[in-house]
């Protein structure tokens, strides 16, 4: 009959503490003492015993494969970022080119689909008259579509699926959309709003980053505001 293996009895938390701070005060203990470093076993999760100097082996391995995944992580966010800033000059480029109402908002729907492959763009502005050669949606600011009430009244981005009334508003008869975003033109003075619509149900989403939406309906409604004056 085997004898049952007896478990060392646990350090009381001074015991630790004391020894820990030794090991605190002298460094070089396990440089002085290496044979009792290489035989030390340390038990854990995986089952087994290995010594110490395995498991700190292991320990930086696994510290060493979460930095490298960390590392490429935000590589990927930095060549997204740089990918997105220079579709944002193209951007700038197409709406400074620009010469007319028309022209802004056919640039931009064309970069919009382009560079970052948005497949549907529509512009929506007050002031001003309905005009289907130059692709802007007039809206009356006495008389707002109950599918733009809440979003006007909030004056803040939106991005969410998007349902049959605010699709057939914007979009019309585009049902193949299923996800959209709002984004206002100039919130100070209420310009109007930049529609965004895709496909892809998780293309916009509430908990996305706004930072290049913001962007581009504020270059979007610098082009506006000066082509929109000057076509008056």
């Amino acid at each position: 009959m085997t004898r049952p293996e007896v478990l060392p009895v646990p350090p009381s938390e001074d015991e630790e503490k004391a020894m820990l701070d030794f090991l605190a005060r002298t460094p070089d203990f396990f440089i002085r003492h290496a044979e009792v470093l290489a035989e030390m076993p340390i038990r854990h999760g995986s089952g087994g015993a290995v010594s110490l100097i395995e498991r700190q082996v292991r320990v930086l391995r696994d510290n060493n494969q979460r930095l490298n995944q960390r590392l490429d992580e935000l590589l990927h966010t930095a060549r997204d970022n740089e990918q997105r800033v220079k579709s944002m000059n193209q951007l700038a480029e197409a709406l400074i080119r620009a010469d007319s109402l028309a022209s802004v908002v056919a640039g931009l729907s064309s970069v919009l689909h382009n560079a970052f492959s948005v497949e549907a763009v529509r512009v929506a502005l007050f002031d001003t008259k309905p005009d289907s050669d130059n692709g802007v949606i007039a809206l009356q600011r006495d008389a707002l579509p109950e599918a733009l009430k809440d979003f006007f009244r909030q004056g803040q981005v939106v991005c969410d699926r998007i349902d049959a009334p605010l699709r057939e508003l914007m979009f019309g008869d585009h049902e193949e959309l299923q996800s959209v975003a709002l984004v206002p033109l100039d919130r100070a003075d209420c310009l109007g709003l930049l529609a965004l619509g895709s496909t892809d149900p998780d293309r916009f989403t509430p908990n996305m980053g706004k930072l290049f939406l913001e962007m581009t309906a504020n270059l979007c409604a610098a082009a506006l505001r000066f082509h929109g004056q000057r076509d008056a």
